[in-house]
C-alpha cells in the first residue's frame, strides 16, 4: 500500500482513476434508477387518484394504487440507500489499496480549492454554496431589477 497516487506508476495511477470513475458512473447509474422509481410512484398514485375522484365505491384490488405508489417509493428509496453504501464501500477499499485517491470535482463543487483534499460533508457544503453563489440562481432578483429599471 502507498501512501498517495503520486507514488504510483502512471499505468497504475490511471487505472485507479478509470475505476473511480466507473464506481462514480456506477452510482449515477443507480441514482437515476432510484429516482425515476421514486417518481413512477408518485405518478401512478396521482393518476388513479384523479380517475378514481368520480368513483367513491371503487375497488381497490388486493394491492390498490396507494400501495403499489408505496412500494416503488419503497423500493426506489432502497435502491438509492443501497447505492450509496456499495459506492462508499468501493471508494473505502481502492483508497485503502492505493492510497489517496482524489474525490470528484463535481460532487465537491468548488474546483479552484483542491476538493481532493477535503472530506465528503465539507465537499456537500461547498457545493451547496457554490450553487447557491451561481448566477442561475438568482434569475428571479435580476427578473425584479430589471422590471423596475
Amino acid at each position: 500500500m502507498t501512501t498517495g497516487t503520486a507514488a504510483l506508476p502512471d499505468a497504475t495511477r490511471l487505472a485507479v482513476e478509470r475505476t473511480r470513475l466507473a464506481y462514480e458512473r456506477t452510482l449515477m447509474a443507480w441514482t437515476r434508477t432510484a429516482t425515476s422509481l421514486i417518481s413512477f410512484g408518485f405518478t401512478i398514485y396521482k393518476f388513479f387518484q384523479y380517475l378514481r375522484e368520480g368513483k367513491p365505491g371503487a375497488d381497490a384490488g388486493a394491492l390498490g394504487p396507494r400501495g403499489f405508489a408505496l412500494l416503488m417509493i419503497g423500493i426506489g428509496l432502497t435502491a438509492l440507500v443501497l447505492a450509496t453504501v456499495e459506492h462508499r464501500q468501493s471508494m473505502s477499499a481502492l483508497r485503502t489499496e492505493y492510497g489517496t485517491v482524489p474525490y470528484s470535482r463535481y460532487s465537491c463543487g468548488q474546483l479552484d480549492r483542491h476538493p481532493w483534499r477535503r472530506r465528503p460533508d465539507e465537499c456537500a457544503v461547498a457545493l451547496v454554496i457554490d450553487v447557491a453563489k451561481h448566477p442561475c440562481g438568482r434569475a428571479s432578483s435580476s427578473k425584479g431589477q430589471s422590471a423596475g429599471n
